[in-house]
């Protein structure tokens, strides 16, 4: 594969905000030696990005003055939010199964691992299995370089200001109206108000901090707040509670995975839903912004 720069990078002129933005699965080019299958399949595929989800964020980007990175290749190819021991012995040669990660219910065992098996639960990637000298050159040449960009990204901003704010962000497909009922963020002691209000809500955004690992309450308070107080209905940590990128470089800034119902993502043109979420993300960019400095920059996890 030759792709001298794997991801987008974007950013307004100067950065005022203390802010990084991630979309690690926004990729919807096909790498060179990628054999891309049609029909069924290769929809499936294409299914698995999170696609248009980082021009949620890079208007605002470019106008407030912080930076957006995002995967530039289908996350079939290799996934960018996945560590790099999630190996899979049903797809890659030489890896061996007793040393695998493979949990029942994990994201391994379910062939989404560093390198995906399956796009989804029907649908196989590959017709056949992956050395690991594949294996190794898509990690050199593409979750490498991203990684350290995000890297660099963060140090930049913990040079600049003395503080930062890590948004992962991603799509998802429209959760069911159950699911939203069970999951959505209200308090826990408050069954039927959550039944009144939401008896047939979808669920338009998920927060997720890890269970609290990755932000202070008071922080998660307000990622949730501000789009519940524009009408969203707002899920914390359920279904998705955050991935690797969250988890690992949230152990020492703040992150946050946001996961957008895909309705509300822009498409080939703007709609009415899609350019609200665009508005809205500067404002909300802003606001995690300011919990930096309402105390120390990063309280402790509570």
């Amino acid at each position: 594969m030759d792709s001298p720069v794997p991801y987008n990078l974007t950013h307004g002129r100067d950065w005022m905000l203390p802010i990084v933005v991630s979309a690690p699965h926004a990729g919807v080019e096909v790498p060179p030696g990628f054999s891309m299958p049609t029909g069924p399949r290769k929809n499936a595929i294409e299914a698995m990005s999170d696609t248009n989800v980082n021009r949620v964020a890079i208007s605002a980007g470019q106008t407030l003055g912080f930076p957006v990175l995002s995967s530039r290749y289908l996350r079939a190819f290799i996934d960018l939010n996945r560590e790099l021991g999630e190996l899979d012995p049903e797809l890659i040669e030489g890896v061996d199964p007793r040393q695998a990660k493979i949990h029942p219910g994990s994201r391994l065992a379910a062939g989404l691992g560093l390198i995906p098996r399956l796009a989804d639960p029907k649908t196989p990637i590959y017709a056949k299995k992956l050395d690991m000298q594949e294996v190794r050159s898509r990690i050199a040449q593409v979750y490498i370089p991203y990684h350290d960009t995000l890297q660099s990204l963060i140090d930049e901003c913990l040079d600049r200001f003395g503080v930062c704010f890590l948004i992962d962000l991603h799509s998802m497909p429209p959760l069911t109206p159950a699911v939203a009922r069970r999951s959505l963020a209200l308090s826990p002691d408050q069954p039927s108000k959550r039944l009144r209000l939401f008896p047939d809500s979808p669920t338009n955004f998920v927060m997720g901090d890890r269970f609290g690992a990755t932000l202070s309450k008071s922080q998660s308070r307000a990622a949730r707040i501000f789009w519940q107080e524009r009408g969203y209905t707002v899920s914390q940590n359920h279904p998705y509670s955050g991935g690797f990128i969250t988890e690992t470089y949230g152990q020492h800034i703040p992150a946050l995975q946001v996961e957008i119902c895909r309705r509300l993502v822009p498409g080939t043109y703007l709609t009415d839903a899609s350019l609200a979420i665009e508005e809205s993300f500067g404002e909300f960019a802003e606001t995690m912004a300011q919990t930096l400095f309402r105390g120390s920059s990063r309280e402790a996890v509570e």
